[in-house]
């Protein structure tokens, strides 16, 4: 038997909050006798046994970083344990039923929403109450997100695009929020479910009611806890009784945006060490500079306790005000308890205090205010109704009329509460004869809310002898002990590729953040717990997976993030498409898609950013014709995607647009491959050379100048083996073990490298090319050929219209190969439409010929550049690549040393790969290449 209120309390602390909250039968016999008994809430319940098998068993719920929509009636039931993995959204249709018992984890940074069209029941028992918290096995303010409920009641910011209201068939009145969680309209009797006996704890929002309707029930509720306000309401005409908010971060109680619903009995208890302040009232909308707008919030507020002490440690100390009321808002306030405030009430902004929107200033009276620190903020203050500034508040608070009561009398305030400042085992109960009897108080209004008994100051009647005179709050609620000391948690940001990552942003998903030094190091500040933490602002096609740390308390954590990044090793430009290659294999291509030559599945054009080839493939070489790909797989096969035109593809068909990766005929095994204009060639692993699509002028090399072939043919090469391969826009070269150069196709410009006797005359099978070089490698372009010598020489021959072979002269053509200017050390050289670029032995960049779309890079839109000019950027380049496109369409693209890709050059069609249809640029670009 239970014989005091004291042993009542003790048994109450000793109960364990787990999946059953079991709870003493005369415990809930004393609950019972105390709670008013309402038609829609049924009696306490005398207990019901939950199977032991039932109450250990825990549900994991969700696919973690993956949001679990529910979209019909889904139910989560008495004693079971619910580990969030990831957030969970009620969307339209969804009904979320939690049962009396039940108790929800989330992992930090999951968050239970409930959606306009959504539902939520949560109707717990006074012996079973719902509890919301988080995993982590020691919690903190934020260790998960908290609960959001969103309703079609009337807000007065947003755009008029609501639905019509199921009973006055009002429309478009405001909506605010992102698409899917929008809340707002016209519906002010709407009910977004049931949240009665509901245990909210160490969120970092707390509970929220955006635009929630009056059917909404919202019942003996705790906020525990909560990183910002406990208790949010956004507009909306929702109803609030039994409500206890406790040692929140934020206010305990926050409204705005035209809330006019009724709450009676709303406890408060800060925590004096980090209280903010007890309530805010406020009418912003959209911000807190915008809060003239209609509908006005107004609500009605009946016995109300604010416990709001501040300790000069608390860094919110000098504005920590138990009751504040600003930014327009209206409202009636009766029977209020404030108690040891520093700052008992706060009056900001003159729309608080004008009439507008149809709603009256706010009235507030009938208040205690006990053992405050100062009675009215420092702050300056508009003259409000009767009240002229600077004490706008003292003034209020002893007007007669307002039948308020200020004691400071330490003895006097003593003897006020039970244990009002205890956040373990809080007694907000006045004491009998004290000051909170004897304030006069309002009478609350009939008509089925209010409790017109209430009358007394504060949420709680005073204390009396009665076994049954027991806190509504007690047995259902937990208690919020101060929490453990934080730690932290230390370590590098790298990449394995790219080294230590400065400036990176390490943030846990409660919100801190820090950004990591020179070095990639970071520290940042936690509380005692499990957190999840992620990384931002890394390099583009950097990325750095989430990471759970346990930080113990004043203890420092070690934890190196890895960030991986997308290293480019291959590239290749099209027309106006371009793709690369990965070191793990990965095709990404972007640009023009009007042919399907990016390889997504679609022609949708065009790609502005580049995108993932289908197939799932593995590509260790990928090649660009003008508006064909192909790639080469780790076990030598040849796919191709795009335009089919000529039989490029080699599928053995002409014309078709094939949107996917598709293998090419013959199941030939290939080592390397090279497209051109319209035709693709490859090399075996023995050095053999196969080529197909257009032969026009004979660059399939198979002794027949004439019709396409649309399978992979050999080349009639005399015997030759080859180790490095080249199509151009008509003609194709290939080179020899010992570098020797060989040419077959087109030669109307003297690409082929031949005698100037030949020039104008296609050659169908392989020909030496004249002037004793011997290379290391080759590059076909439009209309001119281009090598780099076994001793790092740039040699070029073909047509010098533009300057592109960078021997210092415009015009004509060079039959034969002819030295670069400037005595460049070459490592790589490509060769495209009229344009040319290189990189050196010290990966430096340089281009000439045609720059008219930007192609040189240097910051110019030259017509012509005849000798090497480096491209702008002090860029550090491994390998370039240049487009056999006219000059006006001429891109470059070079990949960085450190697996980044920059182009330059035209932008239309998205072939920058930088997010943007730029026409052109004429200094390399970023390209927006995505993480792994």
């Amino acid at each position: 038997m239970i014989t005091s209120y004291e042993h009542l309390l003790a048994v109450v602390t000793r109960v364990t909050i787990g999946a059953s909250l079991a709870i003493a039968l005369d415990v809930a016999d004393a609950r019972s006798a105390a709670i008013p008994h309402r038609a829609d809430r049924p009696s306490a319940p005398t207990g019901r046994k939950i199977p032991e098998a039932t109450r250990s068993r825990r549900v994991a719920v969700g696919i973690p970083d993956r949001p679990t929509i529910v979209r019909t009636r889904e139910v989560w039931h008495a004693g079971v344990t619910y580990e969030l993995n990831a957030s969970v959204i009620v969307a339209a249709g969804g009904t979320l039923v939690i049962e009396a018992g039940a108790r929800v984890e989330g992992r930090p940074g999951a968050f239970l929403d409930v959606t306009c069209d959504g539902r939520i029941v949560a109707d717990g028992t006074p012996n079973e109450p719902i509890v919301l918290t988080c995993s982590s096995a020691v919690k903190y303010e934020g260790c998960w997100g908290g609960l959001t409920v969103r309703g079609f009641g009337r807000i007065n910011y947003g755009v008029p695009t609501s639905p019509a209201d199921r009973g006055s068939g009002a429309i478009n009145c405001l909506q605010a929020g992102n698409a899917g969680a929008q809340f707002g309209g016209c519906d002010d009797a709407d009910s977004s479910g049931v949240m009665r006996y509901l245990l909210v704890e160490y969120a970092s929002s707390g509970v929220q009611l955006l635009g929630a309707g009056q059917k909404t029930v919202v019942d003996f509720v705790q906020v525990n806890r909560s990183r910002g306000d406990g208790l949010t309401v956004v507009g909306g005409a929702v109803d609030l009784r039994h409500i206890f908010l406790t040692a929140s971060l934020g206010y305990g109680l926050s409204w705005r945006s035209g809330w006019r619903g009724r709450a009676q009995f709303v406890a408060i208890v800060q925590d004096a060490l980090q209280n903010r302040g007890g309530i805010l009232g406020s009418n912003a909308g959209a911000s807190s500079t915008s809060f003239g707008t209609a509908p006005r919030s107004a609500p009605e507020l009946y016995n109300v306790t604010i416990v709001a002490p501040s300790d000069p440690a608390n860094p919110n100390h000098g504005n920590a005000a138990a009751l504040r009321l600003a930014e327009g808002t209206s409202g009636t306030i009766r029977n209020v308890l404030i108690y040891r405030p520093h700052v008992a009430f706060d009056l900001d902004d003159e729309l608080t205090c004008i009439p507008f929107g149809q709603g009256e200033p706010a009235s507030l009276a009938n208040v205690l205010v006990a053992g405050a620190t100062t009675v009215g903020s420092g702050d300056a203050d508009p003259s409000c109704l009767n009240y002229v500034t600077p004490s706008v508040e003292d003034q209020w608070l002893t007007d007669p009329a307002n039948q308020s009561l200020t004691i400071t009398n330490p003895a006097d305030v003593a003897a006020l509460l039970g244990a009002g400042l205890d956040l373990v085992l809080p007694d907000l109960r006045p004491k009998s004869g004290s000051s909170a009897v004897t304030l006069p108080p309002a009478t609350p209004p009939s008509g089925g809310f209010f409790d017109p008994l209430a009358l007394f100051a504060g949420a709680m009647p005073p204390a009396t002898a009665s076994r049954g005179n027991v806190p509504w709050y007690s047995g259902w609620t937990v208690p919020a002990p101060a929490l453990p000391p934080g730690g932290s948690v230390s370590g590098v940001v790298a990449s394995s590729v790219r080294g230590a990552m400065p400036n990176a942003i390490v943030q846990a998903a409660y919100g801190a953040s820090t950004t990591s030094g020179a070095s990639g190091l970071y520290t940042l500040p936690l509380p005692a717990g499990t957190h999840t933490l992620s990384t931002s602002a890394l390099p583009q096609g950097c990325g750095a997976a989430p990471i759970g740390v346990t930080i113990a308390s004043g203890a420092q954590t070690s934890a190196n993030i890895a960030v991986n990044c997308t290293v480019v090793t291959g590239l290749s430009v099209g027309a106006t498409h371009a793709c690369g290659n990965t070191q793990d294999f990965r095709t990404l291509c972007w640009g023009a898609n009007d042919n399907g030559m990016v390889g997504d599945g679609t022609t949708v054009t065009p790609r502005v950013e580049p995108v993932l080839t289908l197939g799932g493939l593995s590509f260790s070489q990928i090649v660009t014709g003008y508006s064909h790909t192909c790639g080469l797989t780790l076990s030598g096969y040849v796919f191709c995607w795009g335009l089919n035109a000529f039989g490029a593809a080699g599928i053995g068909s002409i014309g078709d647009v094939l949107t996917s990766p598709t293998a090419v005929s013959g199941a030939i095994g290939f080592g390397q491959i090279s497209a051109g204009g319209y035709h693709t060639c490859g090399l075996t692993p023995a050095g053999e050379a196969y080529c197909w699509g257009m032969n026009f002028e004979g660059q399939i090399g198979t002794g027949v100048i004439g019709s396409s072939v649309l399978v992979p043919t050999r080349v009639s090469d005399g015997g030759l083996r080859f180790t490095n391969i080249a199509a151009g826009e008509s003609h194709t070269c290939a080179l020899t073990s010992v570098g020797a150069a060989y040419c077959w196709g087109g030669n109307g410009r003297g690409e082929l490298g031949a005698d100037p006797a030949l020039v104008g005359f296609a050659k169908a099978t392989p020909f030496a090319v004249p002037g004793g070089f011997t290379f290391a490698s080759l590059d076909a372009g439009e209309v001119h050929t281009c090598g780099v010598t076994a001793a790092g020489a740039g040699v070029c021959w073909g047509s010098r219209e533009f300057g592109q072979l960078g021997d210092g002269v415009i015009g004509g053509i060079a039959a034969g190969p002819t030295l670069v200017s400037g005595g460049l050390i070459v490592a790589q050289i490509a060769a495209g439409g009229s344009t040319t670029c290189a990189v050196t032995a010290a990966s430096v960049a340089y281009c000439w010929g045609a720059g008219e779309s930007g192609a040189l890079g240097n910051g110019t839109f030259a017509l012509t550049q005849s000798v090497p000019s480096a491209v702008s950027g002090g860029l550090s380049i491994a390998r370039l690549a240049v487009n056999l496109s006219a000059t006006g369409a001429a891109v470059a693209c070079g990949i960085a040393t450190v697996g980044d890709v920059f182009c330059w050059g035209a932008g239309e069609q998205g072939q920058l790969g930088d997010g943007s249809f730029t026409p052109r640029r004429n200094t390399p670009t970023l390209v927006k290449i995505p993480a792994p």
